[in-house]
């Protein structure tokens, strides 16, 4: 096989999101933890049912988020009357419903409604760690509908001081209502992002919130680049379906597709289209003719691939290296659809002849593979090789070697890695 600049897909934008992590994503019907799952034997599957029409999988991602749950009303695991999962309503006799009107959401199938009862009235989440946050800024914001003025606003609390926003105009649109806090308390045990309805009786609407460090809370979601889509674990070809990726401007009342394709096999997808920077995406999934087995999926990244700045050598060879493995099922029995190297069999990534710019522009995926546990896809050219691409995650505890010297500021960087699935 030729030596070419290996690519590596590092930003996966279904991943659920956390301080650090570029991006976030729910779908509408399963937890984003299913679609891009970490643990062999699990998978995503949509209903029998679903399969009669399209089925979608939806992508709104942010970027910097600080809220861990739920920041656009998907889930109401404690019912539709109550508040939406991961959130807090307090007031006296305050109400908050899920709407489902078109009229009244801006981000999803869903948004909150908010509406107060005599007494001022808010929802709220806290952020993930507020330790992290102490002595530092941070910015809150979220969509909001409101038809009164002065009624609606967002706030920031670290437990001892409220920083809270201009008031929402009452126009009866959407307006992206934000703000920003002081250095937040040395002290503080919470940092939350709170929706405000006050000082007079009546309903609002709310979208993606978001609370961020730094003194801006864009709003959200937040337009990435992507140019790839890669599925792996799947039974795609076999269970009748054809596949494309989507995206949208205005919450898919239109859509455009980026690519689309029938899968021949059922191993490994990768297909590169022209990047494109949106703030809306969906995979979507059509049954074709006759099916015989229900669509599953082990693992979907959606993202920007990366091109490293050198060739990895010192006998890296994933393509002609034939270890043993482990076939179709994992050691509970469950479905995998795809073949799993054992874990004793490890190969190192090794980078050589960087210089220091290039070392530094390494950093961002250096931090997605030894701090972030979750598997990452290497492929030396997926567009021209799209079967030699593989599945892989660092063993527990790894880090890049060096960087070494070796003469002229050039590096040398090394990473070990363990494969667990391969085309």
């Amino acid at each position: 096989m030729a030596a070419t600049k290996p690519r590596i897909g590092y930003q996966s934008i279904i991943w659920d999101n956390r301080n650090w992590i570029t991006a976030s994503s729910e779908d509408t019907d399963h937890a984003a933890e299913l679609v891009a799952n970490l643990q062999p034997g699990n998978w995503w599957s949509p209903a029998w049912a679903a399969l009669t029409a399209a089925v979608y999988l939806y992508v709104y991602p942010v970027l910097g988020q600080l809220l861990g749950l739920n920041w656009y009303f998907r889930d109401w695991d404690a019912g539709t009357a109550a508040a939406p999962t991961g959130w807090t309503l307090s007031g006296t006799n305050a109400t908050v419903a899920r709407e489902a009107g078109a009229a009244n959401i801006k981000i999803g199938a869903y948004s909150a409604a908010l509406t107060r009862v005599g007494t001022d009235c808010c929802l709220y989440q806290a952020a993930l760690d507020a330790e992290a946050l102490r002595g530092l800024q941070c910015a809150g914001g979220a969509w909001i509908k409101a038809s009164v003025a002065s009624r609606a606003y967002v706030s920031i609390y670290d437990g001892s001081t409220r920083w809270t926003s201009s008031a929402h105009t009452g126009g009866g649109a959407f307006e992206w209502i934000s703000v920003a806090s002081a250095a937040i308390a040395s002290g503080a045990t919470s940092v939350l992002l709170e929706v405000w309805c006050k000082t007079g009786d009546t309903t609002i609407y709310i979208a993606g919130a978001l609370l961020a460090a730094g003194s801006t809370a864009t709003q959200t979601p937040h337009a990435v680049s992507c140019d790839y889509v890669a599925i792996h674990g799947h039974n795609l070809k076999t269970a009748g379906m054809t596949c494309a990726v989507e995206w949208s401007t205005d919450n898919f009342g239109t859509s455009t597709a980026a690519v689309s394709w029938a899968p021949t096999v059922d191993t490994t997808q990768w297909q590169s289209f022209t990047a494109v920077s949106k703030a809306f995406w969906r995979v979507k999934l059509v049954a074709t003719g006759t099916y015989y087995q229900q669509p599953r999926i082990a693992c979907l990244a959606l993202g920007t691939a990366l091109e490293l700045p050198c060739w990895p050598v010192s006998g890296f060879d994933p393509y002609n290296r034939a270890p043993q493995v482990d076939e179709g099922f994992s050691t509970a029995g469950g479905f995998l659809g795809r073949s799993v190297k054992r874990d004793e069999l490890r190969n190192t990534l090794r980078l050589e002849c960087l210089t220091r710019a290039q070392f530094i522009a390494l950093d961002a995926f250096r931090l997605h593979a030894y701090s972030n546990a979750r598997p990452w896809w290497l492929s030396w050219n997926f567009g021209d090789y799209p079967a030699e691409a593989y599945y892989v995650r660092t063993p527990k505890g790894s880090r890049w070697s060096g960087p070494l010297d070796v003469g002229l500021l050039v590096r040398v960087v090394s990473l070990p890695y363990e494969g667990v699935a391969e085309a």
